[in-house]
């Protein structure tokens, strides 16, 4: 009998321990926010300082990636800008940098999962100052694209736009193929199993 329950604790702790492997691989932004389809009153929706149709969002759309079924959408808290943080290493190509600040800027994952972007003497931080970040995701069916946008102006300044096109990059993440489905035994290999599992726990117990 006490082999019996601890092979049921090993497989219990097995499958406990797959589970959680499971969800620290799964790939997402660690934040309070939630993701909303593109509208006209997002809060990087602004008139940029580098031209017309020259905002994020804009330059995204421009881009062809929102097609049916699968929307391009941001992160938002209250719609304002979402604190965020990744659970697994995310990176990010430059596709995009309209900035007069061009001196000392770069942008890296930080090892909490936060993303740091520092140009002209200031560094920002997507937990602490998430207010100068706009990050956007596309999840197809095999892979996620995000876009990471930076405002690399102070958003206390006047001459700070709020256009989040100061840095544009993007990740991409390949997603798991889903699990085959589970093979169903036949009703006389299922009996079989069943009775073949009957006489093993009636052993246990004697």
């Amino acid at each position: 009998m006490k082999r019996t329950k601890r092979l049921f604790t090993v497989v219990v702790l097995n499958v406990i321990w797959g589970t959680c492997a499971a969800g620290l691989a799964d790939a997402a932004p660690i934040t309070t926010g939630t993701w909303t389809t593109m509208n006209p009153t997002a809060f990087w929706n602004n008139n940029s300082g580098d031209g017309p149709g020259l905002n994020i969002g804009q330059l995204i759309a421009s881009w062809g990636w929102s097609v049916p079924g699968y929307p391009v959408e941001y992160l938002t808290s209250g719609g304002g800008p979402a604190a965020f943080a990744f659970d697994r290493t995310e990176s990010f190509y430059e596709i995009v940098s309209i900035t007069t600040w061009m001196d000392g800027r770069g942008l890296w994952e930080m090892p909490d999962g936060s993303m740091t972007y520092t140009s002209h003497g200031h560094t920002f931080n997507s937990l602490t100052t998430p207010q100068q970040f706009a990050l956007f995701r596309w999840a197809g069916p095999t892979q996620i694209v995000y876009f990471l946008g930076v405002e690399d102006i102070p958003l206390a300044m006047g001459s700070c736009d709020r256009d989040y096109n100061d840095y544009i990059g993007y990740a991409v993440e390949s997603l798991p193929p889903p699990p085959p489905p589970a093979p169903v035994p036949e009703p006389s290999t299922l009996a079989l199993l069943l009775s073949g599992g009957l006489m093993l726990f009636r052993k246990a117990r004697a």
